[in-house]
């Protein structure tokens, strides 16, 4: 039988180290008779090993005068800490009592330094031990007085309350990276004296939580009369959570209430919408013995049977699922962000469906969705949530939810959310639950055994260590119960903190477990929840050896067979399988690792770039991560394809320098530029940053010989410049900007030209043109490139680029030729924008139309129609993360109320001026000065005249010193209704308003020259338009 897991001669874990010296050995072997100073050596060696060994150590080796002890093997004991440091005491005043020989009156004295932590043992000599744990041991003795008994802060941690100390300081120990601290133990805490038990964790039988369930009860009943029911459950770990809602919902009447349940997982954080399309497995019972052919066949009619029988939802559904190749009309073809509304919709019908069905029987009168580990939630799943918590639908839905503390409630953006915080079982409940866990033993036990381990003793030792947490409560239960005895102690306990303590704990659990040990080791490679096929395949044991060690291990309840047809093995507890994760050798643990990331067998990216990593295979872990934010943009989901790709690039900083690190680097981040750009906006920061690395790595690539990449360097350098650009664009820095864009026009026009890359380097000359202010060439740049766009043909280039040139050179060539006084073509093309984003399902760019759309109502003097239009853009980009587009919309929204209501000024400039903010938290500097122009408007309406030329002066002074210049002759023109409105200089006034008009002109802003007039003359007649058009430009724009 092959059994590659046993075969490792080193054991990783977790042990406790008393490392005792003897105090004047040298000067005693000077002063006494050689026989007498063996005799007195030997005395003294047999006395440590002695008391170590009344206390659980294992002389592990002794080095001249100083004695190694190990506590916490070869057997674990979830008390190794405390066993130590009572040892270590016993040692220090016994070896203190004995004589010397040949000296009458003589005594020894000791130093023992005591320290826990990792470490590695060797199965075949377990002197040979090694890890800093051992050195530290070492190293704190020598800081002692004799006779003194001196812990590391993790012992000190660990045995908690159970003794008295004294700090001794912070001391610089060789070797160690930071000095660390070190207590004295003085003696055993008394019973008054000691500190309470922390957290220990457990869950079994259901109880001390009647108030919980009476919560959940009486909340329940309300919803009628509150709206939907909405509940969040928040503990630590081993709180219970789980039980206590699985009990609620099993043993409470909900009435005809069809319950529904999704489980997030900590492997699919960013694995978009994965709670629900776990759940559609699960509905439709998928299992490893199907083939995908008939997986899919399950898929369709549990699709078909909940509503979702559209051929397009099926499809993409087919592709989510991974199905895609078996699916009658193959992959979908719509563009990612499409897909991802699809799946959407597809997966929130299916749920409605779901919790449609009658419930037991009786006619579904409401509906109960329970979430679990809301914490580990993916973007996409709680944006879902989110939604069809907020929407109205039928029955009526209530959602109960469980966290840990820091969860993703705020996320939620749920208003009254009824939040239960659960917290320690008191004291009777503790013994209750004890009594409970060991009642439950093994009808096999003997009666005399039973009775040991349901004494009182017992009971009150389990509750009085484990503080109330049900989790501890349950495996120390477990334990007591397998061994059938107790052994009591006068004084209690106080419980380690996690992960110290509760990893000794399990450890004993686990080393109980024999050979099986190392199948729950082999488990927790491949996570919390595994395929038994997948395990059995990774162990390589025989059928019979795995059976037999199966039943073992699901037998010591850390684990459980789950599913349909029972294949799957999960941990009962996430730090269950923490703790058998890691007590496997590094290099055991690389391997299997290794194994799993070159299974043939069909994973997710994201699991596989997770084995790749943990592998040490940086290269292959950052291509895997690479792949998993393409699928995560191609399907829609910008914030998890962010996470990925930047989980990639911390893989590739554990990857030698050289090429394959560079192009795999320079893939990433072209990449994750764009996806920055979507989530937080051209001019943030974090998107510069990504784009002038990328940039400065292909210009280094190109110069280190990148022909060897040939046209592949130069695909990867153009979107890259483009971002770059964009980038600066962003921030306004036009000069750097049009400096891009003309490379880029020139790269585009390289043999072989290309129509894709001209339409995107007209597109960037285009915005840039427009801020310049430069109109009829933002103009004449923006018709080519929306002249050359075609949806279809150029639908590939969202996923290089995240935007589409159709939309976005629509939007500004709907602006320019607004300024150039074509009002009806810049609503036409502003429509059409919108439109064609609406068609194409892209969020960002249906942002952007909205964008386009409420700044031509707003030039076009119709406040009300702008203010829907940003109303609507706040809505649809708050729910999509669009920060910069929620921004401006409110900069228009407050600009409509002031003027539709005179007395809501006050109100509308607020709105603006929250706008302007947020706008400039995302690092946009371009917009800022016509923002400052509507500001100042409303300021000097209501009075604040100086606030409001203060406003415009510094925007004129910040546009000059980036180069912004398209709203500069407004600047101008709110200046001269300042000047006139303060009545200091009626010359000065007049004569800004000139220039405002003659700047305009130069600049061939037509539309500018009739607003700057109209506004001056109070009237829109044609009195405006005649002194606009015979104004002459006598200076150039500046």
């Amino acid at each position: 039988m092959k059994m590659p897991l046993t075969s490792h001669t080193v054991s990783r874990r977790q042990i406790t180290v008393l490392f005792c010296d003897l105090v004047g050995s040298t000067e005693l072997s000077q002063r006494l008779d050689p026989e007498d100073l063996h005799e007195t050596l030997l005395a003294y060696r047999q006395r440590v090993q002695g008391v170590a060994a009344r206390f659980g150590g294992h002389h592990a080796r002794s080095i001249g005068d100083g004695i190694d002890i190990h506590f916490g093997y070869p057997q674990a004991s979830e008390d190794d800490a405390v066993r130590a440091v009572h040892a270590g005491l016993s040692i220090a005043q016994e070896v203190a009592a004995l004589g010397v020989a040949g000296r009458a009156g003589a005594t020894l004295q000791v130093r023992i330094g005591i320290a826990t932590g990792w470490s590695a043992v060797d199965l075949r000599d377990p002197g040979a031990t090694v890890g800093a744990t051992l050195n530290l041991a070492a190293r704190i003795q020598s800081v002692l007085e004799p006779g003194m008994v001196g812990v590391s802060p993790a012992t000190r941690r660990v045995a908690g309350g159970q003794f008295v100390y004294e700090d001794l300081g912070a001391f610089a120990f060789k070797g160690f990276d930071k000095p660390v601290a070190v207590a004295s133990v003085v003696q055993a805490a008394t019973p008054s004296s000691r500190s309470a038990w922390r957290w220990r964790a457990a869950v079994t039988p259901l109880v001390g939580r009647q108030a919980e369930l009476a919560w959940l009860q009486a909340t329940w009943d309300q919803r009628q009369g509150l709206g939907h029911f909405t509940a969040l459950l928040s503990a630590e770990p081993g709180m219970g959570k789980s039980r206590l809602v699985d009990t609620w919902v099993r043993e409470r009447r909900l009435g005809g209430t069809a319950v529904l349940h999704l489980q997030c997982s900590s492997f699919h954080v960013n694995t978009p919408l994965h709670p629900l399309l776990a759940h559609l497995r699960q509905a439709a019972g998928l299992t490893a013995a199907d083939d995908p052919s008939a997986q899919w066949r399950k898929v369709r009619q549990t699709l078909t049977d909940t509503g979702v029988s559209a051929e397009l939802e099926q499809q993409v559904l087919a592709s989510f699922l991974g199905l895609a190749a078996v699916h009658p009309a193959g992959p979908p073809t719509l563009p990612p962000p499409a897909q991802h509304q699809v799946a959407r919709d597809a997966l929130t019908r299916h749920l409605h469906g779901s919790l449609g069905a009658p419930a037991h029987g009786q006619p579904t009168e409401s509906a109960l969705m329970v979430v679990e580990d809301l914490h580990w939630i993916d973007p996409s799943s709680l944006e879902l949530l989110t939604h069809l918590r907020t929407g109205s639908i039928e029955p009526p839905l209530g959602l109960l939810m469980t966290t840990r503390p820091q969860g993703k409630l705020q996320q939620l953006g749920l208003h009254a959310v009824s939040v239960l915080e659960m917290g320690a079982l008191d004291a009777a409940s503790s013994v209750a639950l004890a009594r409970s866990c060991l009642t439950s033993s093994d009808e096999a036990m003997g009666d005399s055994a039973r009775q040991d381990a349901l004494s009182e003793a017992a009971i009150e030792v389990i509750a009085a260590r484990t503080d109330g947490v049900p989790l501890y409560i349950e495996e120390m239960a477990r334990m007591l119960r397998d061994e059938a005895l107790l052994k009591t102690t006068a004084d209690s306990r106080s419980a380690p903190q996690i992960p110290d303590t509760l990893m000794d704990l399990l450890m004993e659990r686990l080393d109980r477990l024999g050979s099986a040990k190392w199948l729950a080791q082999a488990a927790s490679v491949m996570g919390h929840q595994c395929s038994l096929s997948g395990l059995r395949q990774l162990s390589e044991w025989s059928a019979q050896a795995f059976e037999e060690g199966l039943q073992t291990l699901v037998a010591s309840g850390l684990v459980q067979r789950v599913g349909a047809p029972l294949e799957l093995l999960a941990f009962k507890h996430a730090l269950v399988a923490d703790t058998a994760y890691e007590s496997i050798p590094l290099k055991l643990r690389v391997s299997l690792h290794s194994r799993l990331a070159d299974d043939p067998s069909e994973r997710p990216w994201e699991v596989s770039a997770h084995h790749l990593a943990c592998a040490k295979r940086h290269l292959e872990a950052a291509q895997a991560w690479l792949e998993a934010g393409r699928h995560a943009v191609n399907q829609g989901a910008p914030h998890e394809a962010a996470a990925h790709l930047s989980q990639g690039l911390t893989a590739l900083q554990q990857h030698p320098p050289g090429l394959p690190r560079d192009r795999v680097e320079l893939a990433l981040l072209s990449l994750l530029g764009p996806t920055t750009m979507v989530l937080n906006g051209p001019g943030s920061a974090a998107f510069g940053d990504i784009q002038k690395q990328a940039h400065a790595l292909c210009e280094a690539l190109g110069e280190a010989g990148g022909d060897e990449w040939g046209e592949g360097l130069a695909t990867q350098r153009f979107p890259i410049a483009y971002g770059l650009s964009l980038f600066h664009w962003g921030k306004a820095e036009l000069a750097r900007a049009g400096e891009l864009a003309a490379r880029l026009r020139s790269d585009a026009e390289h043999p072989p030209a290309s129509a894709e890359r001209t339409m995107a380097a007209h597109n960037m000359s285009g915005m840039v043109a427009f801020h310049a202010g430069q109109p009829e060439a933002a103009r004449a740049h923006l018709k080519r490139s929306v002249g050359l766009h075609e949806p279809d043909a150029h639908a590939s280039l969202y996923p290089i680029y995240l935007m589409d040139f159709g939309v976005f050179g629509r939007f500004y060539l709907a602006l320019s030729s607004w300024v150039c006084g074509e009002a009806e073509a810049a609503a036409g093309l502003a429509s059409e924008a919108h439109q064609l984003a609406t068609q194409l399902n892209q969020p960002h760019s249906i942002g952007f139309a909205m964008l386009a759309n409420m700044v031509i109502a707003c030039w076009r003097d119709d406040p009300a129609l702008s203010r829907e239009w940003a109303e609507r853009c706040i809505a649809f980009s708050s729910s999509h993360g669009f920060p910069e587009f929620v921004a401006m919309a409110r900069v228009l929204r407050g600009w409509a109320t002031c003027q539709l209501d005179e007395d809501r000024l006050e109100e509308g400039l607020a709105d603006m001026v929250e706008g302007s903010a947020q706008w400039q938290a995302t690092g946009f500097e371009n917009w800022q000065s016509w923002f400052g122009v509507l500001k100042a408007e409303a300021l000097r309406r209501l009075g604040r005249t100086e606030q409001a030329l203060a406003e415009v002066e510094r925007q004129w002074a910040r546009t000059h010193e980036l180069g912004e210049r398209q709203f500069h002759s407004l600047l101008l023109a709110e200046q001269a209704m300042c000047w006139r409105a303060m009545q200091r200089d009626p010359a000065h006034a007049q004569a800004l308003q000139q220039q405002a008009l003659e700047l305009a002109g130069a600049q061939g802003a037509v539309a500018w020259q009739e607003r700057v007039a109209r506004r001056w003359l109070g009237e829109p007649g044609r009195q405006a338009q005649t002194q606009a058009r015979t104004a002459s430009p006598s200076i150039a724009a500046p």
